[in-house]
């Protein structure tokens, strides 16, 4: 199967979850996301709002809120080719705005925002994974973009990368392109991948 017809099968899996399923997930996600080394250890972490049925890290923000860490919300910057994610404090009390795609994001200026090297970890979103690590996104390759240094480093110390989702987007091989960037891990409502 191509990368898209992939995308297409796993967001309709996704967007069967009911409410309650999507509920209960996220519950597991949060307590198994504080349970993470990475995440204890890490100060600053960046989550995304979810949208499309993607499984919410609502509790995980909870939980990072309440340790004192410092959060962050993606933000899209420049153009639809050329677009990268910049990192903006998240903060209910600042002006959100709906981004191209529809999807709340801080109205701020990029010159206030984080680049990704100055986060201790990222949780991204994906549509699909596969046990091997990889991940495909909606197609737009923001976190690609934006993460793309990481390929090109021998070393990487931060920021940890892992991709969050619910199990059923689970598939048995993803096809690898040269510019996907890796993950150093997988949560999902029911475990944690390595990788």
């Amino acid at each position: 199967m191509s990368k898209a017809d992939i995308r297409r099968e796993v967001r309709r899996r996704r967007q069967e979850l009911n409410s309650n399923d999507q509920w209960v997930a996220a519950c597991r996600l949060g307590s198994a996301a504080r349970a993470l080394r990475a995440f204890r250890c890490s100060r600053r972490i960046a989550l995304y709002l979810a949208n499309d049925a993607e499984i919410s890290p609502a509790w995980i923000l909870s939980y990072a809120q309440d340790a004192g860490k410092a959060c962050y919300a993606p933000v899209i910057f420049g153009n639809r080719k050329d677009s990268i994610l910049r990192f903006a404090p998240w903060d209910s009390e600042r002006v959100w705005k709906p981004n191209r795609y529809g999807i709340p994001e801080p109205n701020v200026p990029m010159s206030t925002t984080t680049r990704p090297e100055e986060l201790d970890l990222i949780f991204l979103p994906l549509v699909a994974f596969d046990d091997g690590g990889r991940r495909i996104g909606m197609g737009g390759g923001f976190y690609d973009r934006t993460l793309g240094a990481r390929s090109r480093r021998r070393r990487w110390r931060r920021p940890r990368l892992i991709g969050i989702a619910h199990e059923c987007q689970r598939v048995d091989r993803i096809p690898a392109d040269s510019w996907d960037v890796p993950l150093d891990g997988i949560l999902t409502d029911q475990r944690f991948i390595a990788c």
